[in-house]
Formats: structure tokens, C-alpha cells, sequence
């Protein structure tokens, strides 16, 4: 991997080593850069405001102020039907 955030590359290596399809990854994300490169690589983003303040990751599917609080966003995203 040669590039970074914002940059989709290094997500979309994970998808690939993971043999799953961006859209079907699911990422948690506490800066704008990363929810930048994880949009741009078609994955659901759910973001934390440990780092940053939820004005700030606007861009996320998703913001809660912990993970135990993204606990029911995630559980509901793994029991979507893949399409």
C-alpha cells in the first residue's frame, strides 16, 4: 500500500484479502479522513466521536459516542440480507 487516508486503497485491500465486496464491509471510523476513504471505497461507515466532534463526521452513515453504542447499528447491519 502506497497511499492513505483519504484514499480508498487501503480499505479496499482489506475487502480483497477478506474475499468480500466493499458494500457488503462494515467500518468504524473516529477521523474524516477514514470515513472519506471508506465511503470512496463503497463501505458502510459507522463513525465514533472519541477523536472528533460528530460536526465533524458528517460524512458517516452512522455516529454514536462509543462502540458498545454502535452495538445495535452493527447488529442490525450483519443481520441485513446480502443483496
Amino acid at each position: 500500500m502506497t497511499l492513505g487516508k483519504p484514499d480508498p486503497q487501503g480499505y479496499l485491500r482489506a475487502a480483497d484479502l477478506l474475499r468480500t465486496p466493499p458494500e457488503r464491509c462494515l467500518v468504524v471510523e473516529d477521523a474524516p479522513a477514514g470515513i472519506e476513504a471508506a465511503r470512496a471505497a463503497r463501505m458502510t461507515v459507522i463513525a465514533l466521536t472519541t477523536t472528533h466532534s460528530a460536526a465533524q463526521l458528517t460524512a458517516a452513515h452512522h455516529i454514536t459516542e462509543t462502540l458498545g453504542d454502535a452495538m445495535p447499528l452493527i447488529e442490525s447491519w450483519l443481520d441485513t440480507p446480502v443483496p
